[in-house]
Parts: C-alpha cells; sequence; structure tokens
C-alpha cells in the first residue's frame, strides 16, 4: 500500500518537470501572467507579425517591424501580450499591442 503514494509522487513530480521544460523553464502558475524572456525568439516574432498582418486586414497600412517586449499567460494553451513596434503609412511609428491565444 505505501507504494500507491510514491508512485503518485513520482508521477507529479514528472508532470511539474515536463511542464518546466514546455514553459522553458518559466516559474508562471496557470493563469498568472508572466515576462516572455526572450522576445527575439522566432517563433514569438512570427506571433506579432501575424497579429499585425490580421490588424491590418481591417486596417489597412500597418506594417510590422519587431515585437519589443511582451507577457504570457499559461492556460490551457497559451496567451500572449505582445508590445509591437509597427508603422502605418507614413512611415511613422505605430505602437501596437496584441493579444493572441494559441493552442496546440
Amino acid at each position: 500500500m505505501a507504494r500507491r503514494p510514491l508512485i503518485l509522487l513520482a508521477l507529479l513530480a514528472m508532470t511539474l518537470a515536463v511542464a518546466s521544460a514546455v514553459l522553458g523553464g518559466h516559474s508562471e502558475r496557470l493563469g498568472e501572467w508572466g515576462p516572455i524572456l526572450n522576445v527575439k525568439d522566432a517563433h514569438i516574432q512570427e506571433l506579432g507579425g501575424w497579429a499585425v498582418q490580421h490588424a491590418s486586414l481591417a486596417r489597412n497600412g500597418l506594417w510590422f517591424r519587431r515585437v519589443t517586449h511582451g507577457e504570457q499567460q499559461v492556460v490551457s494553451g497559451m496567451n500572449y501580450r505582445l508590445f509591437i513596434d509597427a508603422e502605418d503609412d507614413s512611415g511613422k511609428n505605430a505602437p501596437y499591442l496584441a493579444e493572441v491565444y494559441e493552442q496546440s
């Protein structure tokens, strides 16, 4: 009977290790917002470009430059709050905030 708690504890430890690896070592708890530590990551930049491209469909002339910083929230997928450096048709800086939900 004593083996059952040990097995459950081992499964919990493995689950936490996998969750930590998936989050890239971040320690946010489910539902909490935390900083994106590497906004230069290609995937984060791709999400920012995608968000601006879709916003441009509704508002012509918005062009993606880069994601400058952001936050992420672990839910049943991942929420991202991205602060984006964009430009408008006249070439002026157009700061943009995008919230993106991603689920595998």
